[in-house]
């Protein structure tokens, strides 16, 4: 059962509110008491119930934008595991690229020895098979 209280242990409760040394029971309590059909009539009571209105607002507020900080944090931080993911998945294929056994020819990269032998044979046979000296290709760099 609530105990009722006096107007002077309402004024005393209002001026504790404002020193911000009232738990949320009480302010509950307070707000309940000022907000009441008796005291919507009271202009007395007109200054406690705008400022306690005003901070019933600005919680609310406050409340509101700290979820919204929360989904924020957690898409940051799944953008980030994205991130994280996808530089360790480039990361490990360029590993693999560069630790498998691989050959390059004429700029061209070949992972297999088959087709990198076959490339490397068709290459020298073509140099081979023009009988070009190393004088005939010096003469034709200079003369041009």
């Amino acid at each position: 059962m609530k105990k009722s209280r006096t107007t002077e242990d309402w004024q005393a409760l209002i001026e504790r509110y404002y020193d911000g040394l009232t738990s949320d029971e009480e302010e509950r309590e307070l707000q309940e008491y000022l907000f009441s059909s008796a005291q919507q009539a009271n202009p007395a009571t007109k200054a406690d119930r705008a400022v306690m209105a005003y901070m019933a607002t600005g919680k609310l507020l406050n409340k509101k934008q700290r979820h919204s900080n929360v989904g924020m944090y957690r898409i940051m931080a799944a953008a980030s595991l994205v991130g994280i993911v996808a530089l360790a998945a480039v990361g490990l294929f360029r590993w693999e690229q560069t630790s498998s056994n691989w050959t390059s020819i004429d700029g061209t990269m070949y992972y297999s020895e088959n087709i990198a032998r076959d490339q490397m044979e068709q290459n020298l046979s073509a140099m081979l098979s023009g009988y070009t000296t190393v004088e005939d290709e010096l003469s034709l760099i200079f003369t041009e």
